[in-house]
Protein backbone atom coordinates (compact mmCIF):
# COMPACT_ATOMS: atom_id res chain seq x y z
CA UNK A 1 0.00 0.00 0.00
CA UNK A 2 2.81 2.37 0.88
CA UNK A 3 4.53 1.56 -2.41
CA UNK A 4 1.34 2.56 -4.25
CA UNK A 5 1.24 5.97 -2.58
CA UNK A 6 4.93 6.49 -3.29
CA UNK A 7 4.37 5.65 -6.97
CA UNK A 8 1.47 8.12 -7.20
CA UNK A 9 3.53 10.80 -5.47
CA UNK A 10 6.28 10.35 -8.06
CA UNK A 11 4.03 10.19 -11.14
CA UNK A 12 1.87 13.25 -10.37
CA UNK A 13 4.75 15.77 -10.32
CA UNK A 14 6.11 14.28 -13.55
CA UNK A 15 2.75 14.67 -15.30
CA UNK A 16 2.36 18.19 -13.95
CA UNK A 17 5.83 19.15 -15.15
CA UNK A 18 4.97 17.99 -18.67
CA UNK A 19 1.93 20.25 -18.89
CA UNK A 20 1.96 23.33 -21.10
CA UNK A 21 2.50 26.57 -19.22
CA UNK A 22 0.15 29.28 -20.54
CA UNK A 23 1.28 32.90 -20.66
CA UNK A 24 -1.15 35.80 -21.24
CA UNK A 25 0.06 38.78 -23.26
CA UNK A 26 -2.91 41.09 -22.74
CA UNK A 27 -4.56 43.23 -20.06
CA UNK A 28 -5.76 40.31 -17.93
CA UNK A 29 -4.96 40.28 -14.23
CA UNK A 30 -2.36 37.52 -14.56
CA UNK A 31 -0.66 38.84 -17.69
CA UNK A 32 3.09 38.34 -18.11
CA UNK A 33 3.91 41.57 -19.97
CA UNK A 34 7.45 42.72 -19.25
CA UNK A 35 8.42 39.41 -17.66
CA UNK A 36 10.57 36.45 -18.65
CA UNK A 37 10.79 32.71 -18.17
CA UNK A 38 13.25 29.87 -18.61
CA UNK A 39 12.57 27.14 -21.13
CA UNK A 40 14.40 23.88 -20.58
CA UNK A 41 15.04 21.26 -23.24
CA UNK A 42 11.88 19.38 -24.20
CA UNK A 43 9.56 21.94 -22.58
CA UNK A 44 7.07 24.30 -24.16
CA UNK A 45 4.87 27.24 -23.27
CA UNK A 46 1.76 28.69 -24.90
CA UNK A 47 1.38 32.43 -25.48
CA UNK A 48 -2.18 33.77 -25.75
CA UNK A 49 -3.95 37.12 -25.91
CA UNK A 50 -7.50 38.44 -25.78
CA UNK A 51 -6.69 41.25 -28.22
CA UNK A 52 -6.09 44.07 -25.76
CA UNK A 53 -2.96 45.20 -23.94
CA UNK A 54 -2.87 47.72 -21.14
CA UNK A 55 -0.44 50.18 -22.71
CA UNK A 56 -0.49 49.20 -26.40
CA UNK A 57 2.62 47.03 -26.15
CA UNK A 58 3.48 43.78 -24.38
CA UNK A 59 6.81 41.97 -24.45
CA UNK A 60 7.82 38.59 -23.06
CA UNK A 61 11.28 37.01 -23.01
CA UNK A 62 11.96 33.27 -23.21
CA UNK A 63 15.45 32.18 -22.14
CA UNK A 64 16.58 28.79 -23.41
CA UNK A 65 18.23 26.51 -20.85
CA UNK A 66 20.36 23.87 -22.56
CA UNK A 67 20.70 20.40 -21.12
CA UNK A 68 24.37 19.44 -21.04
CA UNK A 69 23.38 15.77 -21.10
CA UNK A 70 21.54 16.21 -24.41
CA UNK A 71 23.73 15.66 -27.44
CA UNK A 72 22.40 18.51 -29.56
CA UNK A 73 24.91 20.22 -31.88
CA UNK A 74 22.79 23.35 -32.42
CA UNK A 75 19.97 23.93 -29.91
CA UNK A 76 17.29 26.47 -30.75
CA UNK A 77 13.91 27.95 -29.87
CA UNK A 78 10.84 27.85 -32.13
CA UNK A 79 7.54 29.74 -32.08
CA UNK A 80 4.69 28.00 -33.90
CA UNK A 81 1.45 29.83 -34.81
CA UNK A 82 -1.38 27.49 -33.80
CA UNK A 83 -4.17 30.04 -34.22
CA UNK A 84 -4.28 33.65 -35.36
CA UNK A 85 -6.94 36.33 -35.73
CA UNK A 86 -4.86 39.17 -37.15
CA UNK A 87 -7.04 40.07 -40.13
CA UNK A 88 -8.07 43.44 -38.69
CA UNK A 89 -4.51 44.81 -39.10
CA UNK A 90 -4.66 46.31 -35.61
CA UNK A 91 -1.52 44.70 -34.19
CA UNK A 92 1.79 43.03 -35.01
CA UNK A 93 3.73 40.33 -33.23
CA UNK A 94 7.52 40.41 -33.50
CA UNK A 95 9.69 37.35 -32.80
CA UNK A 96 13.28 38.37 -32.10
CA UNK A 97 16.17 36.03 -31.47
CA UNK A 98 18.32 37.82 -28.90
CA UNK A 99 22.08 37.30 -29.00
CA UNK A 100 24.46 38.54 -26.35
CA UNK A 101 27.62 38.66 -28.43
CA UNK A 102 28.44 40.41 -31.71
CA UNK A 103 25.84 38.40 -33.62
CA UNK A 104 23.01 40.72 -34.75
CA UNK A 105 19.50 39.92 -33.59
CA UNK A 106 17.08 38.32 -36.06
CA UNK A 107 13.41 39.33 -36.24
CA UNK A 108 10.33 37.98 -37.99
CA UNK A 109 6.86 39.56 -37.79
CA UNK A 110 3.35 38.17 -37.73
CA UNK A 111 0.81 40.59 -39.18
CA UNK A 112 -2.45 40.66 -41.11
CA UNK A 113 -0.59 40.23 -44.42
CA UNK A 114 0.64 36.72 -43.63
CA UNK A 115 -0.90 33.28 -43.79
CA UNK A 116 -0.08 32.44 -40.21
CA UNK A 117 -1.56 29.04 -39.40
CA UNK A 118 1.25 26.53 -39.21
CA UNK A 119 3.91 29.20 -39.61
CA UNK A 120 7.06 28.61 -37.60
CA UNK A 121 9.86 30.96 -36.59
CA UNK A 122 13.01 29.40 -35.17
CA UNK A 123 16.24 30.88 -33.92
CA UNK A 124 19.41 29.47 -32.41
CA UNK A 125 19.81 32.54 -30.23
CA UNK A 126 19.88 31.87 -26.48
CA UNK A 127 16.72 33.92 -25.95
CA UNK A 128 13.52 34.68 -27.85
CA UNK A 129 11.58 37.89 -27.28
CA UNK A 130 7.92 37.97 -28.32
CA UNK A 131 6.48 41.47 -28.51
CA UNK A 132 2.93 42.56 -29.31
CA UNK A 133 2.53 46.11 -30.65
CA UNK A 134 -0.93 47.58 -31.19
CA UNK A 135 -1.98 50.24 -33.67
CA UNK A 136 -2.10 53.47 -31.64
CA UNK A 137 -5.10 55.12 -33.32
CA UNK A 138 -7.51 52.25 -32.53
CA UNK A 139 -9.44 52.63 -29.24
CA UNK A 140 -8.84 49.83 -26.76
CA UNK A 141 -12.48 48.74 -26.72
CA UNK A 142 -12.44 48.35 -30.52
CA UNK A 143 -9.31 46.22 -30.79
CA UNK A 144 -10.04 42.80 -32.24
CA UNK A 145 -7.20 40.37 -32.72
CA UNK A 146 -5.77 37.32 -31.05
CA UNK A 147 -3.39 34.39 -31.34
CA UNK A 148 -2.19 31.16 -29.79
CA UNK A 149 1.55 30.62 -30.12
CA UNK A 150 3.49 27.62 -28.85
CA UNK A 151 7.14 28.23 -27.96
CA UNK A 152 9.34 25.15 -27.63
CA UNK A 153 12.94 23.99 -27.90
CA UNK A 154 14.27 22.21 -30.96
CA UNK A 155 17.57 20.65 -31.95
CA UNK A 156 19.10 21.45 -35.36
CA UNK A 157 21.76 19.64 -37.36
CA UNK A 158 23.13 22.77 -39.03
CA UNK A 159 24.03 26.21 -37.81
CA UNK A 160 21.33 28.61 -38.98
CA UNK A 161 20.75 32.11 -37.70
CA UNK A 162 17.08 32.20 -38.66
CA UNK A 163 14.62 29.56 -39.82
CA UNK A 164 11.19 30.57 -41.10
CA UNK A 165 8.69 28.03 -42.43
CA UNK A 166 5.29 28.47 -44.06
CA UNK A 167 5.18 32.23 -43.65
CA UNK A 168 3.85 33.67 -46.89
CA UNK A 169 2.80 37.16 -47.76
CA UNK A 170 -0.62 37.34 -49.41
CA UNK A 171 0.23 40.66 -51.03
CA UNK A 172 2.00 40.32 -54.36
CA UNK A 173 3.31 43.45 -56.09
CA UNK A 174 1.97 43.95 -59.62
CA UNK A 175 4.06 42.47 -62.42
CA UNK A 176 4.26 45.49 -64.72
CA UNK A 177 6.26 43.71 -67.41
CA UNK A 178 3.76 40.86 -67.61
CA UNK A 179 0.83 43.31 -67.68
CA UNK A 180 2.47 45.34 -70.48
CA UNK A 181 3.11 42.18 -72.51
CA UNK A 182 -0.48 41.04 -72.03
CA UNK A 183 -1.86 44.43 -73.11
CA UNK A 184 0.45 44.42 -76.14
CA UNK A 185 -0.81 41.00 -77.24
CA UNK A 186 -4.42 42.02 -76.63
CA UNK A 187 -3.87 45.13 -78.76
CA UNK A 188 -2.55 43.04 -81.65
CA UNK A 189 -5.49 40.64 -81.38
CA UNK A 190 -8.03 43.48 -81.33
CA UNK A 191 -6.37 45.18 -84.32
CA UNK A 192 -6.38 41.89 -86.25
CA UNK A 193 -10.08 41.38 -85.47
CA UNK A 194 -10.92 44.91 -86.66
CA UNK A 195 -8.99 44.33 -89.90
CA UNK A 196 -10.82 41.04 -90.46
CA UNK A 197 -14.21 42.71 -89.92
CA UNK A 198 -13.28 45.53 -92.32
CA UNK A 199 -12.09 43.01 -94.92
CA UNK A 200 -15.34 41.04 -94.63
CA UNK A 201 -17.37 44.23 -95.10
CA UNK A 202 -15.35 45.16 -98.22
CA UNK A 203 -15.81 41.67 -99.72
CA UNK A 204 -19.55 41.68 -98.99
CA UNK A 205 -20.02 45.14 -100.52
CA UNK A 206 -18.01 44.18 -103.59
CA UNK A 207 -20.04 41.01 -104.11
CA UNK A 208 -23.26 42.95 -103.59
CA UNK A 209 -22.51 45.57 -106.24
CA UNK A 210 -21.15 42.98 -108.66
CA UNK A 211 -24.35 40.91 -108.50
CA UNK A 212 -26.75 43.88 -108.31
CA UNK A 213 -29.53 43.71 -110.99
CA UNK A 214 -29.26 46.20 -113.87
CA UNK A 215 -25.72 46.99 -112.86
CA UNK A 216 -24.05 49.11 -115.53
CA UNK A 217 -27.35 49.86 -117.47
CA UNK A 218 -28.13 53.52 -117.94
CA UNK A 219 -31.64 54.75 -117.30
CA UNK A 220 -33.73 55.99 -120.24
CA UNK A 221 -34.62 59.62 -120.06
Amino acid sequence: MEAKFILIAVIIPIIASQGINKVSLDDSVNNECGKSTKLSSGSQIQLTTNGKTEFGICGFLVNRIDNINTKCPYPGICARIDDSRMGSCQAKVAFTGKYFDKTPDSTQELSCYMKPKGAKFCTQAPALRVEVTEKPDVPKEEREYGFNITVYTQCFDNKEKLIVEYVEDEYQPPDLESAWRKNYIMGIVVAACICCVFLVIVVVMKCYYRNKPYAGIKEDR
